[in-house]
């Protein structure tokens, strides 16, 4: 590296100089000249060109790592690649929820590259969603998100670091458990509409999810050996099972009109969430939810309290976990349970008999 001086002659006979510099940096040569001046300037020029050069590389090989490590990745940008991978294998209904999740996400962390999103913006997200009166819930879940998102993305090798990890979650209510009593159930029936009321009626003898039964075509309805099939995709473990039928599940069915397509769906909902409230606030049951209905089927049958932990970052807490036997239960207890309702005057066997 050098800074000198060239001298050369003017038109009119004097002598003159300009300063000349001549250096390599980061493999590469800089030539050029400062011109005329004093000895202090074109050092102090000199010193400035070489910080400005160094720095101008620093910055190149930075954007060249974080090209390479996808660090310039847009938020937006590659929550668009990882909800392509999660529509082809998450459940349709979990594909549903985490697209909602990106919606309220977006308009926060669109812009941001992933290597910006700190846990510190995260806390003033979790916070905003707070003020704005979201469920703890909600929260949450936005963040269990958020957090395999990054999970994804270190990954595929387009960020470093996962900051989710290190915000904590907000503490939910405890789980609670609302079985129905006989007459709480033959009042939400005489609420629900004829189309809602064989949902419903399926659910509290199947012990189904809401998903599960939405999903169920007649090609997963075998009525001669009285069995549905939950397929995996739509099953909450991601394991195919095969549920009995008791006797008014079977006249459910049969009296549901079906044409010669087997994809067709059995129910024809997409989504019973609001029918389902406005039937059950006719019934005189506030915030009573499908998901109840497993409750209620749980009841009537012998299941196991299960305690467990769940996952590191949620407090451990017990929690009931009904073992619906769905795939368990023998044909002959499912029928038990229709004859114990049958004393309790919720259902009338007169008419049906008992299938074979």
């Amino acid at each position: 590296m050098s800074l000198y001086q060239r001298q050369y002659r003017l038109k009119d006979g004097t002598m003159s100089y300009t300063w000349i510099y001549d250096f390599e940096c980061g493999r590469k040569r800089y030539r050029g000249s400062f011109g005329h001046m004093d000895p202090p300037q074109a050092q102090a020029m000199y010193a400035e060109l070489m910080t400005t050069v160094r720095e101008e590389q620093r910055k190149t090989k930075i954007k060249a790592l974080e090209q390479r490590l996808g660090l310039t990745l847009r938020f937006e940008a590659f929550a668009q690649q990882y909800l392509a991978y999660d529509r082809a294998h998450a459940r349709p209904r979990s594909a549903e929820r985490h697209e909602s999740s990106y919606r309220t996400l977006k308009p926060v962390f669109g812009p941001l590259r992933l290597s910006d999103i700190t846990p510190f913006l995260i806390e003033q997200y979790k916070e905003q969603r707070r003020t704005a009166g979201r469920s703890a819930v909600t929260i949450n879940r936005e963040l269990g998100f958020l957090q395999h998102l990054f999970t994804m993305a270190i990954t595929w090798g387009k960020t470093t670091e996962n900051p989710v990890k290190r915000v904590r979650r907000l503490r939910e209510p405890q789980t609670r458990l609302h079985v129905l009593t006989g007459d709480e159930e033959r009042q939400l029936l005489a609420a629900c509409n004829p189309h809602l009321k064989p949902l419903v009626l399926v659910a509290l003898h199947t012990g189904c999810r809401r998903s599960e039964l939405l999903s169920l075509r007649w090609a997963d309805v075998d009525l001669p050996y009285q069995r549905l099939t939950v397929q995996a995709a739509y099953a909450k473990d991601g394991q195919t099972r095969s549920i009995p039928m008791n006797a008014i599940v079977l006249q459910t069915l049969e009296a549901l009109p079906r044409t010669d397509d087997l994809q067709a769906l059995v129910f024809g909902y997409h989504d019973v969430k609001q029918t389902f409230r406005r039937a059950a606030d006719r019934a005189g049951l506030k915030g009573f939810r499908f998901h109840d209905l497993r409750h209620a089927f749980a009841s009537r049958q012998a299941i196991d309290v299960l305690t467990f932990t769940e996952s590191d970052h949620t407090p451990e807490r017990t929690r009931v976990n009904h073992r619906l036997a769905s795939q368990k239960v023998s044909r002959a207890a499912a029928q038990a349970i229709v004859q114990a309702l049958a004393q309790l005057g919720l259902v009338d066997l007169q008419d049906q008999g008992t299938p074979a």
